[in-house]
């Protein structure tokens, strides 16, 4: 399951990089169970960062940086 839960355009030149910094909140990290209430995940999940979705190439964007975190 993917969802985007950050959004933040950065134009870069070539060889340029900067900081980006954003947050995630327990509701980001949760998901609607049954009856349409938030349940907070735990376990081991993939947070994506980049130019695009993670696992799908395209010419157009890249450098997606993807990081395996554990949530207690």
């Amino acid at each position: 399951m993917k969802a985007l839960k950050g959004f933040q355009r950065i134009n870069l030149k070539a060889r340029e990089s900067k900081l980006v910094k954003f947050e995630l909140t327990p509701e980001d990290l949760s998901i609607v169970i049954d009856k349409g209430e938030l349940k907070q995940i735990s376990g081991k999940i993939n947070i994506s960062i980049g130019g695009g979705q993670p696992g799908v190439k395209n010419k157009t964007t890249g450098n997606i940086v993807t990081k395996l975190v554990t949530i207690l």
